[in-house]
């Protein structure tokens, strides 16, 4: 006979373990109960959420499925589901899945707030921010609801909106301090902005935890800066990056590895040898360091009428890794993988589908893929690829001072960043010796200085005709989902080059390693 007490009483401690993120003592002991209570599906799907949080999403999958074979309208496990597939970026099933849950309680916080984010991942933001809004009928103190909605209007340049809504997290949690460096992004600070004086009552809080000054550190750092004290803003960015460095533990021989080994692959390979697939789209691939003007590119672009901007993908890394380890293997011989290239731009072109764009060209601008021009040279023999370069100065102290979600960590160390731009010019170099002039080179300092002539060579290069919009990118109201939301929002200007030169201790590490 099942003694539900007994079994409560084990969930319980069950929930608090996992609460205490001590995952795999929740598995065992979850599996171990299971062998008493075999039809318990709150097991199957704690189960799952722990297997979820190590990073062990087939067998999160699997217990998940169990939870719900157990139990038809288990909906957390339907949406905990969804949420697998949604990181794994299988779209469609996560989409079905959230309105499955949906269909069987319509008022499901968890799955409105989650399909919602999904949407807004996919570009379809109005629908993204109208099932977020939902959220609000039902719970008007959650702080993430308005934190999502914040996200959702910044990436469409309606920064009034995302001020009101992150401000609403601040006021809910004040240590939600992601609002903070949010806000921070499209601001212009002096000395009398209230969120600047709320910043700076707030870092003086000695019960902030470390990972709740990165984010504030960042922001009030930034604000620092804009009101001029100098001096200050640059003790908070060493503060912020010195204590995400200490988290993370980040070694950059790994990256320098990886880059090594794509690079002593494709120099056995004769690109024109290898066979291509023809695509269904034409593409368009920006590339560079972050923060070399990418986004700026981009801007410009998807302000043409026959071209979309979807911003940065991470379809094609994704892909490229799921069939290739260049970290363990530098005797790849993709000549022989002619299956699996077709898989992955398969995959790709799948992926894309599902932003939704009648226009001719897509544009992706994920600055890293500047390590897969090699794929996708293969992949995509007709893609555009621009490559952005700019003042390593410029481009290293502009990584140093910002917080990247993509999980760029070597950002955290300027010697890391210094490191990291000039491997990023040796694949650069090594790429421009294999594609015969497939990348176009874009100067920023050259973009901004002269920016119509510039301007007509990047539309020549993509096949495009010139129009007017382009030279009036700032008035787009196409999606940005970067750190430069706000900067691409106004006319082209050049106080960007040569801004950081109050960065001097960074600066002269940049020069020795660069």
């Amino acid at each position: 006979m099942i003694n539900i007490e007994k079994l409560k009483s084990e969930l319980n401690k069950l929930f608090n373990y996992f609460k205490a993120r001590e995952y795999n003592y929740v598995i065992q002991n979850s599996k171990r109960l299971l062998t008493k209570y075999p039809f318990s599906t709150v097991l199957q799907n704690l189960i799952g959420s722990s297997y979820q949080q190590i990073g062990d999403l087939e067998n999160a999958k699997k217990s998940f499925k169990a939870a719900i074979k157990l139990d038809t309208n288990n909906i957390a496990a339907i949406n905990n589901l969804a949420n697998v597939y949604k990181f794994e970026k299988e779209y469609e099933k996560s989409k079905n899945l959230y309105e499955r849950a949906l269909t069987k309680k319509k008022d499901y916080l968890n799955a409105l707030l989650n399909y919602g984010v999904l949407e807004i991942e996919f570009n379809k933001h109005d629908n993204g921010i109208k099932l977020i809004n939902k959220c609000l009928e039902i719970d008007n103190k959650n702080p993430y609801v308005f934190y999502n909605l914040g996200i959702g209007y910044s990436e469409i340049g309606n920064f009034k909106e995302a001020e009101i809504n992150f401000d609403k997290v601040l006021k809910i949690d004040p240590f939600l301090t992601e609002a903070d460096q949010k806000i921070s992004l499209f601001s212009k600070y002096v000395s009398s902005n209230k969120h600047y004086l709320e910043m700076k009552e707030k870092v003086m809080n000695k019960d902030l935890k470390n990972n709740k000054k990165i984010m504030l550190y960042y922001a009030y750092g930034k604000a620092l800066e804009d009101i001029g004290d100098i001096n200050e803003s640059v003790k908070y960015i060493r503060e912020a990056n010195k204590i995400k460095s200490n988290l993370i533990k980040y070694d950059f021989t790994k990256d320098a590895e990886l880059i090594d080994n794509i690079i002593k692959t494709f120099e056995k390979i004769n690109l024109k040898d290898v066979k291509k697939k023809k695509s269904n789209k034409n593409f368009i691939f920006i590339v560079g360091m972050p923060r070399s003007g990418t986004s700026l590119i981009e801007q410009i672009l998807s302000s043409h009428s026959n071209v979309y901007g979807a911003g940065e993908l991470p379809f094609l890394k994704m892909e490229i890794n799921k069939k290739f380890n260049f970290i363990k293997n530098n005797n790849i011989n993709i000549s022989d993988e002619a299956d699996k290239l077709a898989e992955i731009s398969d995959r790709y072109e799948y992926l894309t589908n599902f932003i939704n764009s009648e226009k001719k060209y897509f544009v992706d601008k994920l600055p890293l893929n500047f390590l897969w021009i090699g794929f996708i040279k293969l992949l995509f023999p007709d893609a555009k690829i621009i490559y952005t370069k700019r003042n390593a100065e410029d481009v290293c102290i502009s990584c140093y001072k910002n917080h990247f979600e993509q999980g760029l960590n070597w950002t955290n160390e300027i010697s890391n960043i210094a490191k990291m731009y000039k491997k990023h010019n040796e694949i650069i170099n090594f790429w421009n010796t294999k594609t015969e002039n497939f990348i176009y080179t874009v100067e920023y300092e050259k973009l901004v200085n002269d920016f119509e002539n510039n301007l007509k060579k990047i539309l020549e290069f993509c096949n495009l005709p010139f129009e007017e919009n382009c030279k009036n990118f700032h008035k787009s109201n196409s999606i940005v989902k970067t750190l430069s939301s706000e900067q691409v929002r106004n006319p082209i200007y050049k106080s960007s080059i040569n801004k950081y030169k109050f960065y001097k201790e960074e600066i002269e590490k940049i020069k020795t390693l660069a």
